[in-house]
């Protein structure tokens, strides 16, 4: 499954940038850095029944609801020579509700653009700084969950290896979609895909 996710990612990123929907110019430290939406059917539909089957109950208490909206779907590279981004949040809306995922898609050491987050941020408050975030090196397939409003950031890439993950925004049922989200997501999957309570599949 991470050989199927990683092919169809690359191929995302090999497309023309005049082709993509490409959000790259909106991250922070986007110089070596690339953002793209990527297309569910075709690359994250596997990701998503393979989170339902395994992590469904997990969702399902976390996110408060039987049903999982997906708001967004992307890629996300970072390659050798990439600097520390800046410790930030994605939104500032702290609704239990709303969780992003990421799906490694190579094994990822701590020096390799790796996710730092910073625990208790979720709440709000001022952005984390150094020394306050625990870095999050995992192998490849590793499906990590974090809440968007916790401060958080890409770390600087010091190895000759990419870091490629899979990113989606998953929000419960009910839940409040926060400003500015969906935004990494192709205009025809827009309101389409969630993940369902009892089946424990992913479904338009």
């Amino acid at each position: 499954l991470v050989e199927r996710l990683r092919r169809g990612v690359e191929a995302e990123l090999r497309r023309d940038a005049a082709e993509a929907l490409d959000r790259t110019y909106s991250i922070r430290q986007a110089s070596s850095r690339t953002l793209r939406a990527v297309d569910v059917r075709e690359v994250s539909l596997a990701a998503l029944e393979a989170i339902a089957a395994r992590a469904g109950g997990f969702l399902r208490a976390a996110l408060r609801s039987e049903v999982q909206v997906l708001l967004e779907s992307s890629v996300m590279q970072t390659r050798s020579g990439a600097a520390d981004q800046s410790f930030h949040a994605d939104t500032g809306a702290c609704d239990p509700r709303l969780a992003s995922v990421q799906v490694s898609l190579v094994d990822t050491a701590a020096d390799q653009g790796a996710l730092e987050v910073a625990p208790g941020t979720q709440r709000g408050g001022a952005p984390a700084g150094e020394g306050e975030g625990t870095v999050v090196a995992v192998p490849a397939g590793t499906v990590l969950f974090y809440a968007p409003s916790a401060s958080h950031r890409g770390r600087g890439n010091r190895l000759g290896r990419d870091r490629l993950f899979l990113g989606l925004t998953l929000l419960g049922e009910g839940g409040v979609v926060p400003p500015g989200i969906p935004y990494a997501l192709q205009p025809h999957d827009l309101g389409r895909w969630c993940l369902r309570g009892g089946g424990d599949e992913a479904a338009a």
